[in-house]
């Protein structure tokens, strides 16, 4: 391990957080775009591969989004020569130009476009190379450069907690962020300990960006005012955000849980409901019905005992009748603590039950992230309007209420909110 003088040191850091044991039987991909800290990342990992003979399980990924012409393809150059120099396998992959424009033209964001074909390919990759872990190098620049962006833009206590160190990325692959308590500055000080060299991005120098603005122009007007202070507050301020946010996901998974109890106590009611049918008993004749209260009745979660008026509205809360006695299924979420599924045409619809005597908070957090896995436009939902789509959910109103980035939420009856894009 090379010596350090400095405050932090990479391999030190990745030994602290990711040590070799936590790997030694699974292979890790090193996303490389040959800039800095993506460098500084590869070099650390096979130097702690080397020292304990693992050098076979880490693998080079490389995303020409080919946005720069020659610069790009010299980027492409430099990593694969790294990667044949330190013997390590080595995967490029190319962003199609037209599939970058499209995203682009969806998002409104070059950014955003381009990390979501990124990360697609890089995912992709790590399949193909029969990957466990997928290692990106953000920092804690990056940090708190994100937490600034996602502040000023308009944010919630998830948005403030910051990048993640971990998360997957399917149930195959998890990404990690090694380098998150590292600044720049140890990263340059160990690259020059190396005397390794690293590609400079131009795109980075322009204001063109936001996240360039945000450093080059906010940050330094930031240690101008409040000198290094300000950095400390703000990493405190995203520690207790990540606290709040475990929390609220507790929150969510209870909403889970009442979901699932709803969509059970749905079937059993149709079970009952052809039972009855099948005996030849008329379900309106009052002997369904008292099928029913029976089971309701039955210890259990609260939700069970609210059902019987949300099924007066009908059997198929969840399906979309197709007038012919068949439902067309929606999507329900499960057990892991994943949002509702959108139906086709990008709708989701969720049942009203579930956000009985949940706090103003837990809802909003819940339609947040809904918002954010169908990929709607949050940067204008601020709190008047989140507060007047909680109220309709409140008073269980009928009707059709339109949101920033033309969302529709629309209660039909008092069973069940439907959210959509307006030109569905």
């Amino acid at each position: 391990m090379t010596a350090c003088s400095w405050e932090r040191h990479p391999e030190e850091e990745i030994q602290r957080v990711f040590p070799p044991e936590k790997w030694r039987q699974h292979r890790v991909a090193i996303a490389v775009s040959g800039g800095a800290d993506s460098v500084s990342l590869a070099r650390a990992f096979v130097s702690l591969a080397e020292n304990c003979h693992q050098r076979s399980q880490l693998v080079f990924l490389h995303v020409n989004h080919q946005m720069r012409g020659k610069e790009s393809d010299g980027d492409a150059d430099f990593v694969r020569l790294l990667a044949k120099r330190h013997q390590i396998p080595y995967g490029e992959y190319r962003v199609n130009p037209g599939e970058l424009q499209r995203a682009y033209q969806s998002s409104g964001s070059w950014e955003a476009a381009a990390r979501a074909i990124r990360y697609r390919l890089l995912l992709t990759a790590a399949e193909e190379y029969e990957c466990r872990f997928l290692a990106t190098a953000h920092t804690a620049d990056d940090q708190l450069e994100t937490i600034l962006y996602r502040l000023f833009r308009g944010t919630g206590p998830a948005g403030l907690a910051g990048i993640p160190f971990i998360r997957p990325l399917n149930d195959m692959v998890l990404l990690i962020r090694p380098f998150l308590a590292l600044y720049r500055t140890d990263i340059i000080s160990y690259l020059d300990s190396l005397n390794q060299s690293f590609r400079v991005d131009s795109s980075n120098l322009s204001s063109k960006y936001m996240r360039n603005r945000v450093r080059h122009e906010l940050i330094p007007a930031l240690d101008s005012l409040f000198s290094g202070d300000w950095r400390t507050a703000l990493r405190r301020l995203s520690q207790t955000a990540n606290e709040i946010q475990s929390s609220l996901l507790d929150s969510e998974k209870s909403l889970d849980q009442k979901w699932n109890v709803y969509q059970a106590e749905e079937h059993l009611f149709q079970r009952d409901l052809m039972f009855t049918e099948e005996s030849g008993n008329n379900p309106g004749d009052g002997r369904g019905k008292t099928i029913r209260n029976k089971r309701e009745n039955e210890p259990g979660n609260r939700v069970r005992n609210n059902i019987e008026r949300t099924m007066e509205h009908g059997v198929n809360c969840l399906t979309e009748p197709d007038g012919k006695g068949n439902g067309k299924n929606v999507g329900m979420a499960d057990d892991t603590g994943h949002v509702p599924s959108a139906c086709p045409d990008e709708c989701v619809q969720i049942p009203l039950v579930i956000f009985d005597d949940e706090s103003d908070l837990n809802i909003r957090n819940y339609l947040w992230r809904i918002w954010q896995r169908q990929n709607w436009h949050l940067a204008e939902m601020g709190n008047s309007q989140w507060r007047r789509l909680i109220t309709m959910i409140r008073e269980k109103k009928t009707g059709t209420e339109e949101f920033p980035g033309n969302i529709v939420a629309q209660i039909q009856t008092d069973v069940k909110l439907t959210l959509h894009p307006k030109n569905r």
